[in-house]
């Protein structure tokens, strides 16, 4: 008997995530039929074993599975997407986002642990945070198509502010509002990148692609990707600015770095661990796999 592992990366990433979509949905039906639904020890159960089943498939399949001789990015899996704008879920991994997908993989499960005593209040919320927080992070840094690293990006804010929001400690409002604004001007920078990569790619290519690993098309060949794309040198600088300046926001990099000692002072120690780790590791993971090889005559 054999098993499909093709999809193994795309599991691991929305395991999470489905696990806490699943407990509230079980929770509001048991809402609307009267009963109070699972105990807080239950979501606490159930959240901590998907984080550690999720780091287990994550090392299993795709830390053993990884092939360090082979260049570029394995595991490769895409689906869905509106082709108007290039935008689907692609997922693949290479050598530097391993080592970042595997620790926050690892994380996630040390930093649900180090909040149990800070988080009594809520706990559903806070599980379904958490699971949603590690699918989020996972898929920014897995990412292969520029619009999936966007939507994954903006993605992770929600979590961490109401984290911040709900379970923080004192000027926990300063904190969030500064992550807030500080993201805000992140994800526009993301935004504007991404509308002229798309742009450039229809004129060129006759369609619109954020891909950056090799699909195979309608007749079996592989189709072009964002990397067979010409960018002059001017525009080059000016979209490497302006991912360099989201990249800097969330690293952070001084002077961009105001947002970050609010966050930690205030913030649960689980979630400073998380933001320590995953959440600017996307930072790292955006410049290496998008920021330099696509302008790679700027950088």
């Amino acid at each position: 008997m054999s098993f499909d592992l093709s999809h193994s990366l795309s599991i691991v990433v929305a395991l999470p995530a489905l696990v806490a979509i699943f407990l509230l949905a079980c929770g509001l039906l048991t809402s609307f039929a009267g009963y109070s639904g699972f105990p807080a020890a239950v979501w606490r159960t159930v959240g901590l074993g998907t984080s550690l089943l999720t780091f287990a498939l994550s090392m299993g399949l795709i830390g053993f599975g990884f092939d360090p001789s082979v260049i570029g990015l394995q595991w490769v899996d895409s689906f869905g997407g509106l082709s108007a704008f290039g935008a689907r879920v692609q997922l693949g991994i290479d050598g530097i986002g391993l080592c970042f997908f595997l620790s926050t993989a690892g994380l996630v499960p040390l930093a649900m642990l180090a909040s149990l005593e800070e988080t009594k209040e809520s706990v559903r919320s806070w599980v379904f945070l958490c699971l949603l927080l590690e699918s989020s992070l996972l898929g920014t840094i897995a990412s292969a198509n520029f619009m999936t690293f966007l939507f994954f990006w903006a993605l992770t804010l929600l979590p961490v502010l109401i984290w911040l929001a709900r379970w923080g400690g004192e000027e926990r409002s300063r904190a969030a509002n500064r992550v807030w604004a500080t993201e805000a001007m992140g994800l526009a920078s993301l935004l504007f990148v991404a509308f002229v990569l798309r742009d450039l790619s229809v004129g060129q290519l006759g369609f619109a692609t954020l891909d950056l690993a090799n699909m195979p098309g309608p007749e079996g060949a592989l189709g072009p990707t964002l990397l067979d794309v010409e960018i002059s040198l001017s525009d080059q600088k000016a979209l490497l600015l302006a991912m360099a300046l989201a990249m800097a926001l969330r690293f952070p990099l001084v002077p961009f770095h105001f947002w970050l000692p609010a966050a930690h002072s205030a913030a649960p120690t689980g979630l400073s661990v998380l933001l320590a780790t995953g959440f600017v590791q996307a930072a790292a993971v955006g410049m290496l796999r998008f920021g330099l090889p696509l302008f790679p005559d700027a950088a």
